[in-house]
């Protein structure tokens, strides 16, 4: 059951497994759980807010020529109009039960500037019967927008795929066409075959092979799965048969989450593009100075000063042929020793993972000479 679900719902699910055990205590579990996610929901769209931001801050920037920024601008803005559709069908669907149920409950829209998009949000304490089944009966099977939804859900995250690995830059053209499915008998297998296709295709696998494959065993979702009973069942009756109005809404504030934090790793990668070197995921500079401890007065003095770069997520690796090693953050290592008479030579490597998962490895030397 891998990937069908995060562990926020198999809590929501696990905690109403039966009627029986759908007592106020649990209830109040579930709304409350589905209250966080939907701050996570904001959050994830003030955050991809900020990132088109970031890019639209660089176009307007005239002494950067990037030649391929509009395009990129243009890249992030079909991912944003994509996910929004499908954002849209589940708070339609969400209205649907609530109007089904008879619910009067009030709703919450913050809408989003520029980067367009919003994020609907419901106070469940106002929903009278928490244990109301027949909505989801009636919505999500007799009226088949169950069936409708995960087979937009299953174009979203294809045509994600595709409109993340397709681009063009320094006259370099890069594609790929995810297929609807890939065969296998379990997550592992398909995902093996996706690889394969990936692999085969003309996308960029320096740059663009890992976040390919995050985003689609983060979204990876079965068409069939055993229920309790180890009954084969479609994805939707795994979910959403016998589920109170309650938790349907959880269930599907869950996947809008799903669904905003795979656009964030889409949006976040495209800005890589701009803000990082290619295939290395630098995304933080700071400036380095070295030059002399101490210098006699009068004497000519020269000062380098240098910008590094570093990834703020990941610190880099270091080796040294002696001393203690260690990481500070910030991108540095610090190696300590204790000076001997003369001079004091030190060499080794320091390795930097790229985004394809790929180890680099660049030498470094230095000699410190000590005198008594």
């Amino acid at each position: 059951m891998r990937n069908i679900l995060s562990l926020g719902i198999i809590i929501l699910l696990s905690a109403c497994s039966n009627l029986r055990s759908r007592d106020n205590q649990n209830i109040k579990i579930i709304i409350s759980l589905e209250n966080k996610i939907q701050n996570s929901n904001v959050s994830e769209c003030e955050k991809s807010l900020s990132i088109y931001r970031d890019i639209a801050e660089i176009g307007r920037d005239k002494t950067r020529k990037i030649n391929y920024l509009t395009f990129l601008e243009d890249q992030m803005l079909s991912i944003d109009s994509l996910s929004n559709q499908l954002i849209t069908e589940i708070d339609g669907i969400k209205k649907m039960l609530f109007k089904n149920g008879n619910e009067k409950v009030k709703l919450n829209e913050i809408k989003l500037s520029k980067f367009r998009g919003q994020i609907l949000s419901y106070n469940l304490h106002e929903v009278v019967d928490k244990l109301n089944l027949n909505p989801c009966e009636d919505v999500l099977f007799n009226q088949k927008k169950g069936e409708a939804l995960w087979k937009n859900y299953s174009l979203f995250v294809k045509n994600l795929l595709r409109l993340t690995a397709t681009y063009s830059v320094y006259n370099n053209h890069f594609s790929f066409s995810p297929r609807s499915n890939y065969e296998g008998n379990s997550f592992e297998d398909k995902l093996k075959n996706f690889k394969k296709h990936l692999s085969s295709s003309k996308a960029n696998l320096n740059d663009d092979e890992s976040v390919l494959k995050q985003l689609y065993a983060d979204l990876y979702r079965p068409e069939f799965t055993l229920n309790e009973d180890d009954e084969t069942v479609s994805l939707n009756e795994f979910l959403f048969k016998k589920t109170t109005l309650i938790e349907a809404i959880s269930i599907l504030t869950n996947l809008q989450n799903d669904i905003l934090k795979a656009k964030n790793t889409s949006l976040q990668h495209i800005q890589y593009r701009i803000t990082s070197c290619r295939e290395y995921p630098f995304d933080t500079f700071i400036p380095i100075i070295t030059g002399p401890s101490a210098v006699k007065v009068g004497e000519d003095v020269e000062i380098f000063v240098r910008f590094g770069a570093y990834d703020s997520n990941e610190n880099p690796m270091l080796t040294s042929s002696g001393g203690t090693v260690w990481c500070d953050g910030d991108g540095a290592g610090t190696i300590k020793f204790k000076a001997k008479k003369g001079m004091n030579k030190f060499n080794g490597k320091i390795l930097i993972k790229l985004k394809s998962g790929e180890i680099r490895s660049r030498p470094w030397e230095w000699s410190v000479y000590g005198a008594e």
